[in-house]
């Protein structure tokens, strides 16, 4: 007589299936993270791709000017005030963010020379854009949201846009420092960068938010809708809002580092394989997190003379 009962998995053989399952998923888990990151790092691209090619639409119907860090050339409709605003918002038009860049220009009527804070205020930005084009899917903070939480030093300041990438003060803004609107104008159009554009870099990646080397006092975000010429404060400091770099420290980008680590004073990249890099010209392309401090400062600089170091 054949009998009916089926005999099942024993504990031993079920430890075992576990087992193996859980040595396949280690064997994976790391190609998974790789897809993902190398997708993360192709968007990433494709972001700065595209501030580089609004940079270069801007030039073209400015007289072929770099987009300046900071800009006060509209007037307001508010007793004649100009208007403060981003190199980040001015480009925003070109970005397909039309409403967004028509709002940029509508001042608050109770700030009337600042149409950042305008916008802001009104909650239009404030709270609610999350603009892809300036997030790195890897971003570090708030899971590339750029949603980075209230101030330390000011309660009111709740949930700031900010975003992962800035400017190169070098070639956007005077490289001569001070407290007056032409140190944040660049002196170039696009046809006299001495260094060429292939050569010289526009855009970098950089945290949204800062905790290393910060002054009492100052807020340091990388706020995309904060104008540089309202850095300096009245006790002479430096605030660090403004998405630049180059202007604090030529030194070299600093490769993950925690937030607690991050410096305000260069940029950073959230990504392994090196820094997301725009150049001038439009193109880009991945800096090594090695990448020596002479060959940095050397493609930072647009006008130093000093031909691309074989090593870049």
């Amino acid at each position: 007589m054949i009998s009916s009962v089926r005999r099942g998995f024993t504990l031993i053989e079920l430890l075992v299936v576990i087992a193996i399952i859980a040595v396949l998923i280690g064997l994976l888990l790391p190609a998974v993270q790789k897809v993902r990151e190398a997708a993360s790092r192709a968007r990433c691209q494709n972001n700065v791709k595209q501030i580089g090619i609004a940079v270069h639409m801007y030039a073209d119907v400015n007289g072929s000017k770099v987009v300046p860090l900071f800009d006060r050339s509209v007037p307001s409709t508010i007793a004649g005030s100009p208007l403060r605003s981003s190199a980040f918002m001015l480009i925003l038009a070109h970005l397909e963010q039309d409403p967004m860049y028509t709002a940029s220009r509508k001042p608050d009527p109770t700030r009337a020379d600042c149409s950042w804070w305008g916008v802001l205020g009104t909650g239009r930005i404030w709270n609610s854009a999350r603009l892809k084009a300036y997030q790195c899917p890897s971003d570090i903070v708030a899971g590339g949201s750029g949603a980075v939480p209230q101030s330390a030093t000011n309660a009111a300041e709740r949930d700031r846009a900010c975003g992962g990438y800035a400017f190169n003060y070098l070639l956007t803004g005077t490289n001569g420092g001070g407290s007056s609107d032409s140190a944040w104008v660049s002196r170039y159009q696009l046809g006299t960068v001495p260094d060429g554009l292939s050569n010289t870099i526009l855009t970098a990646e950089r945290y949204p938010f800062f905790t290393l080397n910060v002054p009492t006092g100052f807020n340091y975000y990388n706020a995309w809708w904060y104008p540089a010429g309202l850095l300096w404060s009245t006790s002479g400091g430096v605030n660090g809002n403004a998405p630049m770099f180059g202007y604090y420290s030529t030194a070299v980008p600093q490769s993950v580092p925690t937030l607690a680590a991050a410096d305000y004073r260069v940029p950073q990249s959230p990504h392994t394989g090196g820094m997301v890099t725009g150049m001038a010209d439009g193109s880009t392309r991945m800096t090594a997190a090695n990448v020596a401090a002479a060959t940095w400062q050397a493609v930072l600089t647009p006008a130093d003379g000093i031909p691309l170091p074989a090593d870049w």
